[in-house]
């Protein structure tokens, strides 16, 4: 997502709750406010202009002006392309006294992989022919363990970031908690990286960036991470998924391919 706008008192932020069940196109809108407004709020898409308006303070007179609380909108979904989004709060006469505007790109299937990017696309749209209810039955379970392998999606730089030492089977491309991929093969952060994963049997092939970072053998697996079992890594079959911990990554041009 990209998104500009002139600078204003009141400010907007763009996210994606990390997880939800829902279509890529949602996008969740914060309104950070300095004048205050009556707690009452709308929000209008107009799809066919590619316009957004949220408005705070629609009830003159109603409540006092006493709120400084920030508000959001949930959308979704919307479909993918260039909006205009406009906050503004208004004073009880229904003057405009605090505004704002700034453009986003609503992407369509691909994501974009940034440090920080204030869209974040779900991926769960792979699932789409699934009814939520379904979808969080087959994910029942930690599926680091319970699935037949976690291939870690980290940032080579995360030890540096935050003073915290990892398992080298925690790098980026391990096989988590059981094989230790190579490192120093990422591209800069915000830069996109291509990587490719083979598995066939209990064997798994990582390459990142044109480098064979991962090449071993689930099945000769004996010595675990923190002596913790991996009882789903002889599985034959399953589901692929995405899962994480709150932290914004994406991803484009994702296709599975039998072999």
């Amino acid at each position: 997502m990209v998104a500009s706008g002139a600078a204003s008192a009141l400010t907007m932020s763009f996210s994606h709750p990390y997880g939800e069940l829902v279509d890529r196109g949602s996008v969740t809108i914060r309104v950070d406010v300095t004048s205050a407004w009556d707690c009452t709020s709308s929000t209008v898409v107009d799809v066919a202009g590619k316009r957004i308006t949220l408005t705070g303070g629609l009830s003159p007179p109603g409540p006092p002006l006493n709120c400084l609380a920030p508000w959001t909108s949930v959308l979704s979904p919307l479909p993918a392309g260039r909006y205009q989004v406009t906050a503004q709060v208004a004073a009880s006469t229904g003057a405009v006294v605090e505004t704002a505007t700034r453009t986003i790109d609503v992407l369509p299937v691909e994501g974009r992989c940034n440090a920080a990017p204030e869209l974040v696309p779900t991926m769960w749209g792979v699932h789409k022919s699934m009814r939520p209810v379904d979808l969080v039955q087959k994910l029942q379970g930690d599926a680091a363990y319970a699935g037949m392998c976690e291939l870690q999606v980290l940032d080579d730089n995360y030890e540096k970031a935050t003073g915290s030492e990892i398992d080298p089977r925690q790098a980026h491309g391990s096989a988590y908690g059981m094989v230790a991929a190579a490192r120093g093969y990422q591209h800069p952060i915000g830069a996109w990286n291509f990587e490719e994963v083979t598995v066939k049997g209990s064997k798994i092939k990582v390459e990142l960036n044109g480098t064979v970072i991962l090449d071993c053998d689930l099945s000769t697996v004996k010595n675990f991470m923190h002596d913790t079992p991996h009882p789903g890594k002889d599985r034959t079959k399953g589901n692929f998924g995405f899962a994480g911990h709150n932290d914004p990554a994406a991803f484009r041009n994702i296709s599975i391919k039998a072999l």
